[in-house]
């Protein structure tokens, strides 16, 4: 199986056949190189990080208030780092269930869009000839099991992309961006 849990970073060239049940989309041309990833929605697989800061949030509030009450500011200011930590996770699940990404990929240039409720995030863009072939690389293991995600580097940037997919679905993404970079020269 090519998804072992070392460092080393998987780069597929071929175009392979869409994986069953897959979430994001590529539309593709002579010219042109489009892959959709919709947002990820509420689902059994994030719904315990959403629960979960709801009910961190919710205990912090009411930790802060008590804390304010019976021993001033100063004292509720130590829930700061709490705090922090609850918009992270937070932000996190938002980003989970309702951010979408958009790649544009032609001849001259290249751009990645991130999307939370109608508002643009992140952009990524370049020159294309810039950009390196995308790759597939463990982006964290837990209990033994790593999530996969893809790599996207223009010069010194690299990008995420694909988030949450499964690292079938990021093997046949790669595999469809590599071989329109390489239909269009761009890499070997």
């Amino acid at each position: 199986m090519p998804f072992e849990t070392d460092t080393a970073a998987l780069t597929p060239t071929r175009r392979r056949r869409r994986p069953s049940g897959a979430r994001s989309t590529v539309e593709r041309s002579d010219a042109q190189l489009r892959v959709s990833i919709p947002a990820g929605g509420l689902s059994a697989a994030n719904g315990g990080e959403v629960a979960f800061s709801v009910a961190w949030n919710t205990f912090i509030a009411f930790w802060t208030v008590g804390a304010f009450t019976g021993g001033g500011i100063i004292f509720a200011a130590f829930s700061l780092p709490f705090w922090l930590a609850g918009a992270q996770m937070g932000g996190k699940a938002a980003r989970d269930i309702a951010m979408k990404t958009e790649m544009e990929v032609d001849a001259s240039r290249f751009s990645v869009t991130r999307t939370l409720a109608g508002r643009d995030l992140t952009a990524f863009d370049g020159p294309t000839a810039d950009l390196s072939p995308a790759r597939l690389d463990t982006s964290i293991v837990v209990n033994g099991v790593p999530t996969y995600t893809l790599r996207l580097k223009c010069g010194v940037d690299e990008q995420p992309l694909g988030e949450g997919l499964d690292a079938v679905e990021l093997e046949w993404l790669a595999g469809e961006i590599n071989s329109f970079l390489a239909e269009v020269a761009l890499i070997d």
